[in-house]
């Protein structure tokens, strides 16, 4: 690919064309086969810009290869992952949460985001991780995580088994719950679909702001893990 090309690039917006790279965070997931880039204020703390890039040839980006941000971050979302109680930990969070995620590696685990996006939550939320044959169950009741867990599953219907499995051991009723389904989940096997029958709501984990590019449909869960790591900074 010829230098300069921006055939690399999904999606691309700058919110305020005022933007100072200086005066923001990036911070960079890898979600499915996209790159995802988001910029945030580091004074307002609200999303000033993104990309979405072909993930094969992301690494030709301008933002990854001048840099000239505040700071940059790195999304970790491995779900082969245990939370442990501050008061039981060997470790500080870094991020004021009431655990720390087990093992820690580098960048910013996912599940901090999502602990402190669910503190404005009351409702009771059910949130479910993929990654290939990997799920990560998390379970929210008035803003505090009741349940935490990873395993192997083979298809939609154990999926299905082990949400609701968990939710009996979390005094959990499906009636009352919303299932929250990250990018992954939400395009694997119609999980949407599947399992909507089955809880009060199910949806796609998806960035809170309005009107978003229609450059493409899944824009908003794609930006949604950034968003959640953000919330860390």
């Amino acid at each position: 690919m010829e230098t300069g090309s921006k055939k690399h690039i999904i999606a691309e917006r700058i919110l305020d064309s005022g933007t100072s790279f200086q005066l923001c965070n990036l911070f960079i997931s890898d979600i499915g086969n996209y790159k995802v880039l988001s910029l945030y204020s580091i004074l307002s703390k609200k999303l000033s810009g993104y990309k979405v890039l072909n993930l094969q040839d992301a690494m030709q980006d301008e933002w990854l290869l001048k840099g000239g941000f505040n700071a940059v971050y790195n999304l970790n979302n491995h779900l082969d992952f245990e939370l442990v109680p501050t008061n039981f930990s060997q470790q500080t969070s870094n991020y004021n949460n009431t655990f720390s995620v087990v093992p820690e590696s580098s960048g910013i685990h996912i599940v901090y985001g999502i602990d402190r996006f669910m503190q404005e939550h009351k409702d009771c939320s059910v949130i479910v991780l993929g990654s290939h044959d990997l799920a990560g169950i998390l379970i929210y009741n008035k803003n505090q995580c009741v349940f935490s867990k990873s395993f192997k599953y083979a298809d939609q219907t154990e999926l299905l088994y082990f949400v609701v499995n968990a939710m009996q051991n979390s005094g959990v009723k499906q009636a009352e719950a919303n299932v929250i389904l990250d990018y992954y989940c939400a395009h694997q096997f119609g999980l949407i679909d599947f399992l909507s029958p089955y809880f009060k709501s199910v949806s796609a984990l998806q960035i809170p702001f309005e009107n978003p590019d229609s450059e493409i449909n899944d824009l908003s869960e794609l930006l949604m893990p950034n968003h959640l790591i953000a919330l860390c900074v």
